[in-house]
C-alpha cells in the first residue's frame, strides 16, 4: 500500500473516531440534560397548576360569600362561572398530577382535595333544593330571558363537572333573596370552602414541590458536572488513541529512514560491507529500500572493479 494511502486512512480513523465520539457524547448529553429538563418542567407546571386553582379557589370563596349577603341574578351567574373554572383548573391539575412521579404524602394531598371538590358538588344540591323550595317561579329551557339569551347560561357546563340539575330548574329572580333558610344554605358553602381546606392543602403541595424543584435543580447541576468529567476523561482517551496511532505511523516512516541515514553515512565514508536493512514494508519506504540497496551493490561493484 503506498505511503499517501497510509497517511490519509490514518486520518480518516481518527476523524472517524473522533466524530464517533463527538456524536455519542451530544447524543448522549443531550438525552440526559433533556430528561432531567422534563422532569423540572412537569414539577414547574404542577406547582403552576395548584397555584392556578389555588387563585380560583379564593376567588369562588368570595363569589359564594357575595352571594349569600346580597343575592342578585348576576352574582349567582359569577357564581357559576367560577364554579366552573375552579373545576376546570382543577380538573388540569388532577391530570398533571396522576402522570407525575408522586411521593406518599403528594398523594394524600391530592386524595384530601378530590374529597373537599366532592363535597362540594354535594352541597351545590343543598343549595338548589333549597332554592327551588322558596322560588315561586321556573325556567323550562337555557333560553327563557325575553330577548332571546340564557337566563343561566353556566348550568349546562356545570353538569358536565358533576353538578347536576334538570329542567324545569327553578328561576331565582322568583325567589326571596332574604329567606334565611337560602342565606344559610349559602353559608354553608362557603364554609365548606374553608372546612375542606383547599388554600392549605394546596399551600403544603406547593411546598412539598418547590422543595423537589430544588432538589431537581441541584441534580441537573450535578449532572451537568458529570457529564464535563465524562466528556473530558472520553475526550483524553480519544487523544491518547490519536497520539498513539501518530507515534505508530511516524516509527513506520522515520525509523527505516533513520536506518538508511546510517547506512549511507557508512558508505560515504567508504565502507559498502554494510548490509542494507531488510525493509518489507510495500509503500514508497520499501521501494526506497530496495533502490538503495541497488546503489550500494553498484558502488560496491565499482569500488571492487577500479582497485583490479
Amino acid at each position: 500500500m503506498k505511503l499517501v494511502y497510509k497517511l490519509v486512512i490514518s486520518f480518516l480513523l481518527v476523524t472517524a473516531i473522533m466524530g464517533a465520539f463527538g456524536l455519542y457524547m451530544f447524543q448522549n448529553v443531550s438525552s440526559q440534560l433533556s430528561d432531567k429538563q422534563q422532569e423540572i418542567s412537569d414539577v414547574s407546571a404542577l406547582t403552576s397548576a395548584v397555584q392556578s386553582f389555588h387563585t380560583e379557589n379564593f376567588r369562588e370563596q368570595l363569589d359564594t360569600w357575595e352571594y349569600a349577603y346580597a343575592p342578585t341574578e348576576e352574582r349567582l351567574n359569577a357564581f357559576y362561572s367560577h364554579l366552573i373554572t375552579w373545576e376546570v383548573l382543577f380538573e388540569d391539575f388532577i391530570d398533571k398530577a396522576e402522570a407525575a412521579d408522586l411521593s406518599f404524602e403528594e398523594a394524600e394531598l391530592i386524595t384530601r382535595l378530590q374529597s373537599g371538590s366532592a363535597l362540594v358538588r354535594s352541597a351545590w344540591h343543598d343549595v338548589i333544593t333549597t332554592t327551588a323550595s322558596i322560588a315561586t317561579g321556573t325556567i323550562e329551557s337555557p333560553t327563557l330571558n325575553a330577548d332571546g339569551t340564557e337566563k343561566y347560561p353556566f348550568l349546562n357546563d356545570m353538569s358536565e363537572y358533576g353538578f347536576y340539575f334538570r329542567y324545569p330548574m327553578f328561576d331565582m329572580s322568583t325567589s326571596d333573596p332574604e329567606n334565611p333558610i337560602l342565606r344559610s344554605t349559602m353559608i354553608n358553602l362557603g364554609e365548606l370552602f374553608d372546612n375542606a381546606q383547599f388554600n392549605d392543602i394546596t399551600d403544603e403541595f406547593v411546598s412539598l414541590q418547590q422543595v423537589k424543584l430544588s432538589t431537581k435543580q441541584i441534580e441537573m447541576e450535578d449532572l451537568k458536572s458529570s457529564l464535563t468529567t465524562q466528556f473530558i476523561i472520553a475526550f483524553v482517551l480519544v487523544l491518547v488513541f490519536a497520539i498513539a496511532l501518530a507515534l505508530v505511523m511516524t516509527r513506520m516512516i522515520v525509523g527505516p529512514i533513520k536506518k538508511l541515514t546510517e547506512v549511507a553515512n557508512q558508505v560515504s565514508h567508504g565502507n559498502t560491507d554494510m548490509a542494507v536493512p531488510n525493509i518489507k514494508s510495500r509503500d514508497e519506504i520499501g521501494d526506497l529500500a530496495k533502490s538503495f540497496g541497488r546503489m550500494v551493490a553498484s558502488v560496491k561493484f565499482m569500488m571492487t572493479d577500479k582497485e583490479d
